[in-house]
């Protein structure tokens, strides 16, 4: 009887002994990956559908996971689970040029995306690159995160962020979700579209009255122009600070006095992800005299019934390539290749649109050259691909700096029989020419090196006391000038990164003048406004001003990688890099007119170097800067362009 008793409480505790093994050794089933910050809605979605038993969450290591969810496991995703940008940009081009080429019934991809006898992919290029960089960026992360639970029974993946084709690469029996971030709400869209609508019926108006002068009038050369390219300049004769083009405004202040000019305007739709769109003057009324807007060649295409029917057969024929490129796509990067190229269908289709409208505009106007900056984006390049068609001479103008992995620049030698550059470059220095031949398919007579428009104003500056430049600065204390870069997708940790050991180095040196001066493209600068409201920092300022007076009366500048940086150097002042994931693409640090900082000690230590004169550049090296990157600054540039423009 005792021995009875004794085994039964042995297997008692041996089963309770399993059960307290097994409730410690579940499997973990739910991987939830955060990859930016949740909304309240989200959190409670979280806690209803996934157990913390069986669920794990992977974050970045930026993003804060809300207290709400502390039961859960938590691993914070490893910042270098990707590639570093040349590394992925290399990637991007090989695959993405690898699936443009291949042969799907008969033609390439190429090929089967034309319409008239054009192909839309150069103008969908550029986007199929940037989505397809960011898509690895983030998916490498959450592969990387998958492994670490390799042997686990996974079978749902969540994904808060964007990563877009990872079912692709992760195993079939797993299920997938994403939620992507929104960037806005319907409202502010609406508002946006609304806002956009009347400014293009105004300007539309407003090119009726336009027109009438030049119609009966030889137009020889047109020049680009966007009202959206406003930031602040210095006015040549007065020194003062007015709203321009800091890219080309010099150069068209003297075309415009030329009667054989013509500056074609165009308010470009708004991006509604994070591009603000106001009522201001100079949106509707033109900054340059002898200018048309191009509204009036847009409206006249819309409401052509042709158009209509032209792009009803162009859908139609798009989505049979959709179908046939579904079928014939069995790798996950060309599964998810495939699914951005239906992702911009619509994309797609405006491209075309713009074809028609610049033929239209080719009907009316007969020039014989015509181009100007921002020359590869959708807002131009179809004007340059009809303008070929009808034998205009085509041209670009540098308006940032590049590397060889641009995606505006950077064709391989499939892309010769399509002509996807202008015919002429023009460029600020023997640098930017050598990349664009060497790396690209322009060849060395097509490239004009003759300087950067914008420097004109530097000879004017030079002299000049910090007072006289910026009355509002007394010049009695240092002024460090950051000026900040527009992050592309996946770069959010990095910015954050950046901006929090700024704001760490002014709130340690009050005794120094901080400055940022925004990028022309970033809206939203209540990050900023946040973070020194925290710090309670008087010694901060968001500066709109003219870059070219700001770097005037800095005594150092910081950069993450900006045209602003080889901008600083025209002056030679002090640069530093924010080099903080082997980000330096110009080699600033490598030609020695830069300092590098990799963390914020080494911030912190540089600055106060170059403040109390132990740190210095060699003024040698920023000659030779200057004379490779920008050829002359002598005050000269925007007639030299303009003299080869009249040239053609």
């Amino acid at each position: 009887m005792g021995l009875l008793v004794s085994l039964v409480f042995i297997r008692i505790f041996a089963l309770l002994f399993q059960s307290f093994v097994n409730s410690n050794s579940i499997s973990i089933k739910s991987l939830l990956f955060i990859l930016r910050e949740l909304s309240g809605e989200e959190i409670k979605g979280i806690l209803k559908k996934f157990s913390p038993a069986v669920s794990a969450i992977l974050h970045e290591q930026s993003v804060n996971v809300p207290h709400e969810l502390s039961a859960y496991r938590k691993e914070p995703l490893s910042p270098d689970s990707g590639k570093n940008f040349l590394e992925l940009m290399k990637q991007c081009f090989s695959d993405v040029n690898a699936f443009a080429y291949r042969h799907t019934s008969g033609k390439t991809l190429i090929d089967h995306l034309s319409a008239d006898g054009n192909t839309m992919w150069y103008y969908l290029r550029p986007i199929v690159l940037l989505s397809y960089r960011s898509a690895l960026n983030n998916n490498a992360k959450i592969l990387a995160g998958y492994r670490m639970f390799r042997g686990e029974e996974i079978s749902d993946v969540v994904v808060f962020g964007d990563a877009a084709g990872i079912k692709h690469f992760l195993p079939p029996h797993v299920d997938v979700k994403t939620f992507p971030a929104v960037h806005h709400n319907t409202w502010t869209a609406a508002g946006k579209i609304i806002r956009y609508i009347i400014l293009f019926k105004l300007r539309f108006f407003i090119s009726i009255f336009q027109i009438s002068g030049f119609l009966f009038r030889k137009t020889s050369h047109i020049l680009f122009d966007d009202p959206k390219h406003s930031q602040q300049i210095i006015d040549l004769k007065q020194l003062k600070s007015v709203a321009g083009d800091g890219f080309t405004g010099y150069l068209k202040e003297k075309a415009a006095g030329k009667k054989e000019f013509l500056i074609l305007s165009e308010l470009f739709i708004p991006n509604l992800k994070r591009e603000a769109l106001q009522f201001r003057m100079d949106y509707l009324f033109a900054r340059y005299p002898k200018t048309l807007n191009y509204e009036f060649f847009i409206l006249f295409t819309i409401i052509n019934p042709v158009t209509w029917i032209k792009l009803m057969r162009f859908s139609s024929h798009l989505r049979k390539v959709y179908a046939v490129l579904n079928e014939q796509t069995a790798q996950p990067a060309e599964k998810l290749l495939s699914a951005i190229i239906r992702d911009v269908h619509r994309l797609s289709l405006i491209c075309y649109l713009r074809e028609l409208s610049a033929r239209l505009f080719f009907r009316i106007f007969n020039p014989r050259a015509i181009g100007g900056d921002h020359e590869n984006e959708l807002k131009n390049k179809p004007l340059l691909t009809i303008a070929r068609q009808k034998g205009v001479i085509t041209f670009g103008i540098q308006h940032g700096i590049f590397n060889e992995f641009h995606y505006h620049y950077t064709f391989g030698e499939e892309d010769k029989r399509y002509n996807p550059v202008p015919g002429y470059m023009l460029l600020w220095g023997n640098r930017w020419k050598n990349i664009l031949v060497n790396h690209s398919i322009f060849n060395g007579e097509s490239c004009k090196v003759l300087g950067q428009i914008r420097t004109d104003c530097i000879p004017l500056l030079t002299g000049l006391s910090k007072r006289d430049i910026l009355p509002w600065f007394s010049g009695k204390r240092h002024l460090v000038l950051y000026a900040t870069q527009h992050f592309l997708a996946g770069e959010e940790p990095l910015q954050e990164k950046i901006t929090g050991d700024f704001f760490r180095l002014v709130s340690r040196m009050p005794d120094v003048e901080f400055v940022i001066k925004p990028h022309p493209f970033e809206s939203d600068l209540k990050i900023y406004d946040s973070w020194a409201k925290d710090l309670g920092l008087a010694n901060f300022h968001i500066v709109n001003e003219d870059v070219y007076k700001l770097i005037a009366v800095s005594d150092a500048v910081l950069v993450y990688s900006s045209t602003v940086g080889t901008e600083t150097v025209y002056f030679r002042k002090p640069l530093v890099v924010l080099d903080y994931f082997n980000n330096d693409f110009m080699h600033y640090a490598d030609q020695k007119v830069a300092l590098r900082a990799s963390g914020y000690d080494e911030l912190s230590e540089t600055v106060r170097g170059i403040l109390n004169g132990t740190v210095k550049l060699n003024t040698e090296d920023q000659n030779k800067f200057i004379e490779e990157n920008v050829y002359r600054i002598d005050g000269n540039t925007s007639n030299r362009y303009l003299e080869f423009i009249m040239g053609l």
